[in-house]
């Protein structure tokens, strides 16, 4: 079984009298393991399979299993406890909360765990450590550079050891070497996570190992 089986995922949406197909009939499967980009012109859907993916969009139809689970067949209340075990997220706009430090924002997932905040503070800080910025874990945001930044939205994402990153254009602010650094970061932690990345960023898609190609909601290219 695989780690993620999409089956003929649909999303539609109305625009006036208009049905729109922003996900047609969707089908793929990704192993455990796998670093996927998924790629695609602006408006081919990418970033909506992303959230179908991520347990945050319902689709019209079709169904989305991931470790043996028929997520959309949940509560709620179970997507969240879902995504809160299974998933970890850095979006484009990193979202990173500005008067808080490098480390409070990477401790934010765990603030609804069982551990205490002394093991909280010792999680942050070896995930930030991880990525590069076990010397600035006090600073703000503000403080930071643009890639530092993308550095602590990666930390985040991974303090909880999710399975799965789903990341939605992470370089796409970021000069050329800095994309590449932070690239080469997401390759390091492919080694114990599963990785799926929205990018239009043709080096980055010459450089990951699996990529599925949208085109109009509709899957029209898949490979490794």
């Amino acid at each position: 079984m695989s780690l993620i089986e999409v089956r003929q995922i649909t999303k539609q949406y109305r625009d006036g009298a208009r049905v729109v197909a922003a996900i047609d009939a969707v089908s793929f499967d990704i192993e455990d393991g796998d670093f996927v980009a998924i790629t695609g012109s602006s408006g081919s859907g990418k970033s909506t399979l992303l959230t179908v993916l991520g347990v945050l969009n319902r689709p019209t139809g079709g169904t989305l299993t991931i470790d043996g689970i028929e997520v959309y067949g949940l509560t709620a209340e179970r997507q969240a406890d879902f995504r809160h075990v299974y998933i970890g997220f850095v979006f484009q706009s990193l979202h990173l909360i500005p008067y808080l430090s490098a480390m409070e924002n990477v401790m934010l997932p765990l603030l609804i765990g069982p551990e205490s905040r002394q093991r909280q503070r010792e999680m942050a800080s070896e995930v930030l450590t991880r990525v590069g910025l076990g010397e600035k874990l006090h600073r703000l945001p503000s403080n930071l550079s643009g890639g530092e930044q993308s550095r602590v939205a990666i930390a985040r994402a991974i303090v909880n050891r999710p399975r799965i990153i789903l990341a939605d254009e992470p370089t796409g602010s970021l000069d050329s070497r800095t994309g590449d650094e932070i690239i080469e970061l997401f390759g390091d932690l492919n080694k114990d996570l599963t990785i799926i990345m929205v990018t239009h960023d043709e080096k980055i898609q010459s450089v990951v190992p699996r990529c599925i190609h949208l085109r109009d909601g509709r899957m029209c290219g898949d490979g490794r």
